[in-house]
């Protein structure tokens, strides 16, 4: 990460005047950060908008503006360059954590999703599998499941 920082302080292009970087989350799987012309978040997360400069850094492209996909369930540090010339006041670091509600939310849209596909193992009606699934194959699938997950 040392290099990444490094690089990404001398990286700079653009020498203007901006306010301090904003960073929020505007959607659950979203990251926008605004007023810095360079950004990575730890973990790394993908590049939605802006321009990859070196292995997960984003430079704005002179757009004042860089997205990231992230994982809605996780928590991100953010770290912005406004400038990129290594001044002690140009890094800045913001943590992101998803809202409590919606990752109750998420979980549950999930459960309910991978029920009705179980409901459809059960019944029959599941587009790939011919006829219904037993209590017998059911069983034997959760005890494989549960071994390959370890202790989880």
């Amino acid at each position: 990460m040392a290099i990444r920082e490094t690089v990404a302080m001398f990286a700079g292009l653009t020498l203007g005047v901006s306010l301090a970087p904003e960073v929020s989350r505007q959607s659950p799987d979203s990251i926008v950060v605004e007023g810095a012309s360079y950004a990575y978040t730890v973990p790394e997360s993908q590049i939605v908008e802006g321009m990859e400069v070196l292995h997960g850094i984003a430079w704005d492209r002179d757009q004042a503006r860089i997205v990231f996909e992230i994982d809605p369930l996780t928590a991100y540090e953010v770290h912005t360059f406004e400038h990129g010339n290594g001044q002690t006041a140009d890094h800045d670091s913001v943590s992101s954590t998803p809202d409590r509600e919606f990752i109750i939310d998420h979980i549950i849209g999930q459960r309910i999703v991978w029920e009705r596909q179980f409901n459809q193992l059960r019944d029959g009606t599941h587009p790939g599998i011919d006829g219904p699934v037993d209590f017998f194959e059911l069983s034997q699938a959760i005890v494989r499941v549960h071994s390959s997950m370890g202790d989880e």
